[in-house]
Parts: C-alpha cells; structure tokens; sequence
C-alpha cells in the first residue's frame, strides 16, 4: 500500500477552521456590519447642534472633525475598512465550495477586517496620552500575534492526530473542542460588538458646544470631565474586554487548539479578562460615586448565593425523590383484529422524564393475532441527556449573551438621557432620571444589574455540562428574565400607574400562557403526545429572543428623544418622552404595543427554554402560537405608531404589516397543525411473501 500523497495532507478549504465556525463567523462579520454603519453615521465626539463662526461649523457636523482631523480620518477610513471588509467577509463565508484561492482570500479580508476596527476604536475612543499608550500597547500586542499566527499557519500542513483524538473524546463533563469554540466564539462576538460602541460613545454623552464654558472643551466626554476616575476605569476596562475579545477570536481560529497546550491556556486568560473587564467596565460607567458601584458587585455574590441556593436544593431534591424508570403503558393501547395479540410498550425514562419512543400516542394493530407481542424500547441514555444539553447550551448561550448587550447599553445609557450642564448638585453627564426620579431610577438599575449579573453568570455555567443538565442554569435565566421585566417596568415610564399596569399585563400574559397549555391539551386528548419538532421549537425561541431584545431597547428610549430643560411654561419636564408631549395618543399606543410584544415574547421563553415544561406540556398547540402571533402584531403597531408622525403613513404601515403578517400567519398555522399518522407496517410474514414473489414472477 503506497503512502498517502502531499496534496492527500493539504487542508481542503472546507475543513478549515473558517468555514467549520461558518455560522459564528457570519454572525460575528454581520456585528462588526452594523456596529461599523453605526460608528460611521453616528461619529465619536458627536455633531455640532448649530451653526457656528463664518461657515467654518456646520449644524450636524462632526465635532471630532473640527477639533482633532487627524484622529477623525484616521477613524474614518478604519471604520470604513471594517465595515467593506465585514461585507466581503459574509460574502465568501456564504459559497458552499470554496477554493483554495477563496480561502486564502477570506484570511486576508479577515486580518483587514480586525485592524481596521481596532484602528478604529484606537482612533476614535483615546483623547489622552495615557489612554492612547495602553490602547496602542495593546492593539500592537495584538497585530504581533496575528503576525505570529500568520507564519504559523503557513507552515503548518495537517493537524496532529492526538490533537483530533482529545477533541472528540473529552473528558466527562467537559465540552468537546468544537462545541468549545462556538460557545467561547459566541461570547467574543457580542462582546467586541457592545464594547466598540462604548468606547466610541462613552456614558455621559458630549459637550456639543462651541463655546469653551465651564472648563468644558467641545467633544469632550462630560463624565470624564467630572468623574475622571469613573471614566478612566471605564475606559480602560472596556478597552481590556474588547481587545481580549479580539485576542479571543484570533486563538479560536487555530485548528491546533487543544486543552493541553499554551494557547488553550491563553484562551482561559482572555475569557476571563474579557468577562472581569466587561464587569468592571459596567460598574464604572454606570456609576458616578463609590457606594453604587459597591453595591454593584455585591450583586455579583447575591446572584451565586441565589445559584448555590438552587444546587443545593436540587441536590436535597433528588435524594429525597431518587429518578425511577417509568413505564408507559396508560397513553397507548394495542388492538388486534382477529383476537389476541397484546402490544406493551415499555420505554426507559431519563431524569424523571418518560420519553414515548414515536413521539405519539401508540395504538399497535396486528393483523394475525399469533400471540403476545412485546417490544422493549431502550432509549441511550448518555447520548440522549448530551444532545438535549447541547440544545438547551446553544439557545440559552444566545440569550444570555443578547441579554448582556442590551442591558450593558442600557446601564451605560440610561433612560431619560445625561443632564446637560450642572442642576440642583448633579454634575453634566448625570442621569436625567437620577435626578428627577431617583426611586424610579434606582429601581431600573438594580433590575437592570441583576439582569447583566444573571447573564454573565449563565455564560460561565453554560461552559460546565453538569451545570446545563442541572435546573440549576434554568433559574438564572428566569431571575434574568424577571429582572429584564422589573427593569422595563421602571425604566419605561415615569409614573406608579402605569408601571403597575404594565407589570399587570406581564402577569397576565405569563399566566395565560401557563393556564391555557394545558387547558388547550386537556380538549385536544388526540395532539396531547405530539411534541414541537426541535427546529420549530428554536426558531419560534429564537424570534422571541430577538423580538424581546429589540423592544426592550426601544422601550427604554422611545422615538423622538427625551426632554433635556424643564419648562413650566410649555409643561415640558426633563426626561420625559417628547413624543408624549407633542402626540400623545400617538405615544400611548406605541408604548403598550410595544410593552404587549415585550411581555408576550418574555412569557414565551420562559415556557421555550424550559425543556422540562415543554416536554411535559406538549407544547405543539395553539395559545403559544397565538401568543407569538400577538407578540409580532404588537412589535409592527409599535413601528407604525412610532415611526411615523401622521396618520395616512400610520396606516400605510400597518396595511404592508397585516399583509406580512397573514403571509406569516398563514405558514405557521399550517407547520403548527398536528402530523397525521402515518401508517406502519408491520414485518411481512412467509405465506405473504411467497404470495408476492409469485405475483412478481408472472408480471
């Protein structure tokens, strides 16, 4: 036997590591897309309110423009290449037979693709000599590593067989190499998203004045002005997490990667610089004296008090109540026709869970009832609790990692905007609620840190498969959920009245949901075993995940702004909506449309990350369906209410919605409706088949 060819040990394109993390990397190109189209239209510094001088200052000019042109074209051109080199990216990852040309392409764009945004936010985000030096050390750091890695891969021609051998036999409770990176890659994508639009636009906003008063200096950041130790800390903790979320992602496209080698370890190290800098970075952005940030990482150890508390009552739990195998015999009925023949079916339950091997209620007709007929349905264990922990991993990472962003934004960036100049002993750059409404203020932002807490713990414990199998996982991501409820409730309106009503309406929307599943399965005994195929089940999860991301943001800071100056003349009071002023039936209507697709998509994924429940429930019926439904009616009223001023365009939105909206209706009533069973025949026996065979002969 000859020995294998050169060109049988070269790397075929598809089995590189790009195109194996195809899916991540899409997700993390189209990021980097969007953040970069942001940045761009929305340039650090800010723009100029009016015109000032002779012509020089143009009202929506950028103020970093005038001030400091080199730093601005240098971010400029950056953030351009990252956002053209982000669109050649998803470009080449989207071809299903990539050459070799193609591939080696992809690398080049890639390696422009993250100097451009670290030149970028290099540019864009330092305005001190000492900001500048750490950043640069860090970004040179950086763009040496790559360099490294570079020559590296160039001469390295196959991956090494020990290497492959301990990636796909891990050690128990331990990821494999490939579920690893994407679960490590996902946190990196999200986290160098939030943190390059941070650093652009620090907490506290600008001073967008020309007019040097008060020691101010125009795209001067006000929170640096006033709490520079705040900012510092800020800025150099959010600088780490993102630079370590770069440093994530180069690690992670080596194919050598294993547990056992230094860059595995390395891979440790910026994970937990990446998560510690995002932390601290929040602690300090959204705080502006020391007892709040204090209490911000006390919250740290309340939330893992809270997670031992449920380890060790679900430790308590299964010993008094030990998991016993079940037979299930109840549901299903065997029937012959000519007599005696008696079907049992017994299935092996996993986890106090029974397990119905067709997925349905089983009623085994035999046509020659020539005895008892017994099947013994043995379900694996192992492989089954570890492909429902890699689903339950996969869509509870990307909620945790959603629910981080919005809430790390909307901790930097409070309802209500930043005060402009210095009131009543708060300083410019101080929340507006604050200072209006401090009981209200103090209740958005405990709920919304316990919400980022919550987040950032689920991301650790999703490493830890003994952590996804346990329920443990399951209540950090409902105390997630409630916290983001509690958080809007306070953050989106601004008297008692309403935030009553709208955590009344999440009660009832969440209790309708709980109440009529299983009243709908007790009417509908014949669907009562049919279970949501698994791809149904994640996408209508992952469109919740997505309509509650969008409508907590928007909720927080609605259309049209806020009030910055109180006017008793005009009855304008600072931080309040201004679209509630000028429209208010317009406002209300957008407000609880968008509150109704908020709680709707909450509800449902507290029922559609619960596997136990949706198990249990059956949850192929219509209440869950008909709550998304109403979910996406309510997210499109919103948009028409508030994305228009008049009502002719009011309506010719919500004309195009319905018609979306039935098309989408439409689809799923039909993939929601029950399989009809399909008819299963049984082995043939000889006389029949002896029969056939002659039949076949004579034709």
């Amino acid at each position: 036997m000859s020995a294998p060819s050169n060109a049988a040990m070269v790397e075929l394109p598809v089995d590189s590591s790009e195109y194996k993390l195809r899916k991540q990397l899409l997700l993390l190109a189209t990021l980097v897309l969007s953040v970069t189209y942001v940045a761009g239209l929305e340039p650090p510094g800010g723009v100029w309110k009016e015109d000032y001088g002779a012509g020089d200052v143009r009202a929506g000019g950028s103020i970093l423009r005038s001030t400091h042109r080199p730093r601005y074209l240098a971010f400029y051109y950056c953030n351009s290449t990252a956002l053209v080199a982000s669109l050649v990216v998803i470009f080449l990852l989207l071809l299903k037979k990539p050459t070799r040309v193609q591939l080696a392409v992809l690398r080049l764009v890639m390696v422009l693709d993250l100097l451009g945004l670290m030149g970028a936010y290099l540019a864009g985000s330092c305005q001190e000599r000492p900001a500048t030096v750490y950043a640069a050390s860090l970004v040179l750091a950086l763009s040496a590593y790559v360099g490294v890695h570079i020559l590296q891969a160039l001469y390295h021609s196959q991956v090494q067989q020990a290497t492959e051998e301990a990636e796909e036999n891990p050690p128990f409770g331990v990821f494999k190499a490939k579920e690893r990176r994407k679960v490590v890659l996902l946190l990196a994508t999200f986290a160098v998203a939030v943190t390059y639009v941070a650093g652009l636009n620090p907490p506290g906003g600008f001073w967008d004045s020309a007019a040097a008063a008060h020691g101010y200096r125009p795209g001067e950041s006000l929170m640096e002005a006033h709490h520079k130790g705040h900012y510092r800390m800020f800025f150099y903790c959010n600088t780490t997490a993102f630079v370590a979320s770069l440093y994530i992602i180069v690690v992670l496209l080596d194919k050598n990667l294993s547990a056992r080698n230094a860059q595995s370890i390395a891979l440790y190290v910026f994970v937990l610089g990446a998560l510690l800098g995002l932390v601290a970075a929040y602690t300090a952005g959204s705080c502006r004296d020391t007892d709040c940030s204090v209490y911000v990482v006390s919250l740290f150890g309340a939330v893992l008090t809270f997670v031992f508390l449920v380890m060790g009552m679900v430790m308590m739990a299964s010993k008094c109540f030990p998991a016993n195998n079940c037979v299930n015999g109840g549901e299903q009925s065997g029937q012959t026709s000519s007599g005696q023949g008696n079907t049992v079916l017994i299935t092996l339950c996993v986890s106090c869970k029974c397990a119905s091997v067709n997925g349905g209620e089983q009623s085994g007709q035999t046509s020659s009832g020539q005895g008892n007929t017994v099947r013994i349905a043995r379900a694996d264990t192992t492989d089954t609790v570890d492909q429902a922990a890699k689903k339950v991993k996969s869509l509870v990472l990307l909620l945790a990692n959603l629910a981080a962003t919005i809430t790390y934004q909307a901790g930097l960036d409070p309802p209500g905007g930043f005060l402009p100049d210095d009131r009543d002993g708060h300083s410019a750059g101080d929340a507006i609620l604050l200072w209006k409404q401090p009981a209200r203020y103090k209740a958005f932002f405990y709920c919304n840190s316990i919400a980022f807490v919550a987040s950032v713990v689920a991301i650790v414990m999703v490493q830890n498969v003994k952590l996804v199998k346990s329920h443990t996982l399951l209540a950090v991501m409902v105390l997630d959920m409630f916290a983001l409820i509690g958080a809007y409730a306070a953050g989106s309106c601004r008297d008692l009245m309403t935030s009553v009503i709208v955590v009344a309406l999440a009660a009832a929307v969440l209790l309708y949901v709980v109440v009529q599943v299983p009243f709908f399965m007790l009417r509908s005994p014949g669907t009562s075993g049919t279970l949501l195929p698994e791809k149904k089940h994640k996408h209508l999860l992952l469109l919740a995940i997505l309509v509650a991301t969008i409508t907590y943001q928007v909720g927080l800071t609605p259309p049209g702004g806020f009030w910055i100056n109180e006017d008793q003349r005009l009855r304008h009071h600072a931080g309040y909506a201004v679209l509630l002023d000028s429209y208010p039936r317009r406002f209300k209507a957008f407000f609880y449309c968008n509150t109704a697709s908020f709680m709707a998509s909450i509800a449902l994924i507290l029922v559609l990350v619960n596997p136990n429940l949706h198990r249990r429930l059956a949850i192929r019926c219509y209440p869950l369906y008909a709550c998304q439904v109403a979910g996406l009616f309510g997210l499109m009223g919103a948009y028409a209410a508030g994305s228009a001023r008049s009502l002719r365009t009011s309506v010719f939105v919500i004309v195009g919605a319905v018609i979306a909206l039935i098309t989408l209706n439409i689809t799923l009533f039909d993939s929601f409706k029950p399989d009809e069973p399909q008819e299963q025949h049984g082995p043939r026996d000889e006389v029949e088949t002896k029969y056939r065979d002659e039949v076949y002969a004579k034709r």
